[in-house]
């Protein structure tokens, strides 16, 4: 593992332990720490070496990490809670534009099912009876982007019309085996986001959080 890569830590009666959480470099500073209802972790934190703001939690299958903020100097003295239904929310500092800035999960209002049909990937979602249009976005591990978030909707792959609820993949996109991860979003007339799915794909192609 690199060295200054982010490691967690607890203590089982006399005995301590270590694992390390995310092998990148210069990673794990501003650490907030909480744990959900069950005991299990879950962390914000500044990656100095991109100068991002990451998220990871560890549940039964291991741990798992998110890209919360890609702009270049966010995340430092991020601080995090779990909601309710324990969804994180992280206040973190923006150093390019000197703000606050605040990061949360939107609920999925839409249930998003990925198959394998012949070989091609195929989507299916539930209707949004306000959607004008529905958007798909896809990209080699997803989960660490959120719609909107990228220069001109660089991860959104197809607009599809209300009444279609279903969307193949064309052109090579979508590859299973370098972990193609998709999320679709309902959006008005005027293009403003009314809701959005939980993410579907990546390599087993399982649902993950929304």
């Amino acid at each position: 593992m690199a060295a200054g890569a982010i490691r967690y830590a607890w203590k089982n009666g006399t005995e301590w332990h270590h694992e390390y959480i995310d092998p990148a470099f210069f990673n794990g500073m501003y650490t907030s720490l909480t744990l959900n209802g069950g005991g299990e972790p879950h962390l914000a934190y500044y990656n100095a070496d991109w100068g991002i703001l990451e998220y990871a939690y560890k549940d039964a299958s291991g741990w798992h990490r998110f890209f919360i903020d890609q702009a270049l100097g966010v995340g430092r003295y991020a601080s995090l809670r779990l909601d309710e239904a324990e969804r994180p929310h992280i206040s973190y500092y923006d150093g390019t534009q000197l703000n606050l800035k605040y990061a949360h999960i939107v609920p999925a209002v839409l249930a998003l099912n990925a198959t394998v049909v012949d070989g091609a990937l195929v989507l299916t979602w539930d209707v949004h009876e306000a959607a004008a249009e529905y958007w798909v976005f896809g990209a080699p591990n997803l989960p660490y982007f959120a719609p909107g978030m990228a220069p001109e909707f660089e991860h959104r792959l197809d607009q599809v019309p209300q009444g279609t609820t279903t969307w193949g993949t064309t052109a090579g996109l979508g590859d299973p085996s370098i972990d193609w991860t998709y999320l679709v979003t309902s959006v008005n007339g005027a293009g403003v986001e009314l809701g959005r799915s939980n993410r579907a794909g990546e390599s087993e192609f399982h649902l993950s959080i929304p």
